[in-house]
């Protein structure tokens, strides 16, 4: 068992649809609210047509794919508890799933705040991609002494290129490796674990890091801030 990657990031996305919402008198609130990653959980009967379980503050999910979807459906469900806790559980013991007011008010707030998920999800994708993008000036200034002053087959290490500011981790290349990462402006590399799927993918896995490759919108920023910079 393990916590979703970038997952304040990903409850405040959730909640910012919610908001939107006049459902209860007090907004839903992300205090000491998470998120695991519990494959296993789905595989016991009863669960397995689920991709998300909430039990009050603590919300399940199938794998680290997890959709802002999937992620207001549930936040919503925290939200219930939060404003109607009784009621809510009430409604478990006499409908069943499909007929649960509860149920049918988080797929409602689901589809109601699509169209604004869409919308704010382009600028979600932007801002992570810049971030990644100040960890890759920083590395290729790294990679820029280290050419000056180093040979091929040194270690370096160089900052985790992940969408998190917080993040100051780091992964050991040579500066071989590292040319490889900056041959395509869409791929950085990151420790293993904070890739963020729904704006990058894997491409070649190693020991401790991964090299990932952005796509969507994601990948238009990395390959059009890599352009700006060298002009």
């Amino acid at each position: 068992m393990r916590r979703l990657p970038h997952e304040r990031e990903r409850l405040a996305g959730a909640k910012a649809r919610l908001d939107r919402l006049d459902l209860y008198d007090v907004p839903a609130s992300l205090a000491r609210v998470r998120v695991l990653v519990e494959p296993r959980l789905f595989r016991v009967p009863g669960f397995r047509r689920y991709h998300g379980y909430s039990f009050w503050r603590t919300i399940v999910v199938r794998d680290e794919n997890a959709s802002s979807d999937l992620l207001t459906h549930e936040v919503c469900h925290v939200w219930q508890a939060q404003r109607r806790p009784i009621a809510q559980l009430w409604a478990w013991v006499r409908h069943s799933y499909r007929s649960n007011p509860f149920e049918r008010e988080a797929r409602a707030a689901v589809g109601a705040t699509r169209d604004y998920h869409r919308h704010v999800d382009d600028a979600h994708k932007t801002r992570l991609a810049r971030n990644e993008d100040l960890f890759r000036q920083v590395n290729e200034k790294i990679e820029d002494l280290a050419t000056r002053h180093g040979d091929d087959a040194h270690i370096y290490e160089f900052f985790c290129e992940c969408s998190d500011m917080d993040c100051s981790e780091r992964v050991c290349l040579t500066l071989g490796d590292y040319e490889h990462v900056r041959d395509n402006p869409a791929r950085f590399v990151v420790v293993k674990g904070h890739e963020l799927p729904e704006i990058e993918h894997v491409i070649e896995r190693a020991e401790d890091h991964v090299l990932i490759e952005k796509h969507g919108r994601a990948g238009e920023v990395a390959i059009k801030l890599d352009v700006d910079a060298e002009s």
